[in-house]
C-alpha cells in the first residue's frame, strides 16, 4: 500500500536527520527527565516532616539544579556549534516571552520548524484544530495529538509574553 501510494504521489523525500539535532535532542530529554525528577523531590520535600529527611532532600535538589544547569551550558554550546541553529535560537530568545529553555526545546524538539508551512508546524504540535465528525455526530473542533514537550513549552512563552509584553497581555 505504501509503494503504491508513493508511485502514485511522489512525496518529497524528508531530509535525514543532522547529527548536531540529534544531540541536541538527546541533551533537552536528558534535561526535561531531570527537571522532573527535580519536581518529584521538590514535591516529597514538602510532605516530609522529619530533619534529616529534609536535608536529604534540599542535598538531592541542589545536586539536580547543578546538573540541570551544568546541562543548559552543554545545550548552549550545542546550539553555538551549528550556524544556522544558533541564528535561529537568537531570533527566537528577541521575542518577549520565549526564555533560552523555550528556544531550545523548540530547536530540538521541533526540527521542522522554518520548513513547513505554519498549518503543518501546528499539527506537529499539536496546536491545530480537527473536526470531531462522525456519521450525524457533530460536536466542536479541538486540538489533539502532537508533541507534547512542544506544547508545553509554547504554553511557557505564552505565559511570558503575557507578563512580558503589555500587547500580550491585552490581547489575553
Amino acid at each position: 500500500m505504501l509503494s503504491g501510494y508513493g508511485r502514485r504521489y511522489h512525496p518529497e523525500a524528508e531530509p535525514a536527520p543532522r547529527e548536531e539535532g540529534e544531540r541536541l535532542q538527546s541533551l533537552a530529554r536528558l534535561r526535561d527527565q531531570l527537571v522532573e525528577i527535580r519536581a518529584k523531590l521538590k514535591k516529597q520535600l514538602s510532605e516530609a516532616f522529619d530533619e534529616t529527611v529534609i536535608t536529604e532532600f534540599e542535598e538531592l535538589i541542589a545536586t539536580f539544579n547543578t546538573r540541570i544547569k551544568a546541562l543548559e551550558s552543554r545545550i548552549t554550546e550545542a546550539i553555538g556549534q551549528a550556524e544556522d541553529m544558533a541564528r535561529d535560537n537568537a531570533l527566537m530568545v528577541s521575542v518577549p516571552g520565549v526564555s533560552k529553555v523555550t528556544a531550545f526545546s523548540l530547536l530540538a524538539h521541533l526540527p521542522e520548524l522554518g520548513l513547513r508551512s505554519p498549518k503543518s508546524i501546528a499539527a506537529l504540535a499539536g496546536l491545530a484544530p480537527f473536526d470531531n465528525k462522525s456519521g450525524k455526530l457533530n460536536r466542536r473542533s479541538q486540538i489533539q495529538g502532537g508533541r507534547a514537550r512542544v506544547r508545553r513549552a509554547l504554553y511557557m512563552a505564552a505565559l511570558g509574553a503575557i507578563r512580558a509584553c503589555e500587547r500580550f497581555r491585552v490581547f489575553y
